[in-house]
């Protein structure tokens, strides 16, 4: 992650911070199935992910 993103995160009070392993700007909807996952999980069903999430590139 960019030190920016990880900064923010510690400045959040209920920040996580989902890492993906490939090279796009935003990740979703392009990133594949685990990105997809974790964003719908969280906008649907209000599941945050856990901490140190991370997908692999796809």
């Amino acid at each position: 992650p960019t030190k920016e993103a990880a900064s923010l995160t510690r400045q959040l009070t209920n920040g996580v911070l989902v890492t993906y392993g490939g090279d796009l700007h935003g990740a979703y909807p392009a990133g594949g199935p685990c990105i997809t996952r974790v964003v719908e999980d969280y906008m649907v069903n209000g599941k945050v992910p856990a901490k140190g999430t991370s997908c692999p590139a796809t």
